[in-house]
């Protein structure tokens, strides 16, 4: 008998650890289908102990001194393996299928991804934004990615957009892509509770703010929702 589980925690085999939230579960069940997969910037390891619990051969990473103290003891004891470093820059040796960006700013993403073709393999990589999906969504288009999956999920009341990118073969980009408008997730389950909060958000700051970016981008957005609900 294990007896009461602490809150949170469950067995996995033999290894009693703390439960995913929503938005990672995402994350791990895309990651079943490949072996080797990087977390950059992995914070405590939670999803990368469940990840190699799942079978994957797993490197997490963290930047600073003591975000790789925090991963390596998190992970202390599970066959995860450690780097410290930039972005992509402890892995560009590794042959890797799958990096993980999650929990970052859609900025610091950007900027980790254009190293993408220094990396000694061609990884699919899953993107988790925080907290403007939308500006994300523009960096999508404008640098060509291949979107293979993309999903929404909903978590204590806020929004986790989440892609599963490729790079764009060269001559083979799709310019018929909405620049604004993310219509990748008009599929997924949370896209009409995500569009109005977009357009809650917008509706909010033009209370303070008389801007005409603003506005447009809420035409835009009400029209999205306008045609959604149409269909």
């Amino acid at each position: 008998m294990r007896g009461l589980l602490p809150h949170g925690q469950e067995w996995a085999g033999d290894v009693l650890i703390r439960r995913l939230e929503p938005r990672l579960e995402l994350i791990r069940a895309w990651c079943q289908p490949y072996q080797v997969i990087a977390d950059v910037g992995a914070h405590e390891g939670l999803l990368a102990r469940w990840l190699a619990l799942d079978g994957h051969t797993v490197w997490a990473t963290e930047l600073t001194p003591g975000g790789f103290r925090e991963l390596c003891r998190g992970v202390a004891g599970s066959p995860v393996v450690v780097r410290q470093g930039n972005g992509l820059a402890p892995l560009l040796r590794v042959p890797v299928d799958v990096v993980i960006l999650a929990g970052l700013g859609g900025q610091t993403i950007r900027a980790i991804l254009r190293r993408h073709h220094e990396m000694l393999s061609r990884p699919v990589y899953i993107v988790q934004p925080v907290p403007d999906a939308l500006s994300f969504h523009q960096v999508v288009v404008a640098e060509a990615w291949t979107i293979l999956r993309a999903d929404i999920v909903r978590y204590r009341g806020r929004y986790y957009p989440t892609w599963m990118l490729a790079m764009t073969p060269a001559g083979q980009r799709d310019d018929g892509i909405d620049a604004f408008i993310p219509q990748e997730f008009s599929q997924a389950q949370e896209y009409r509770g995500w569009l109005e909060r977009e357009c809650e958000r917008r509706r909010i700051a033009l209370r303070y703010h008389d801007n005409a970016r603003l506005m447009d981008e809420l035409r835009r957005l009400e029209d999205e929702l306008a045609r959604i609900e149409g269909n």
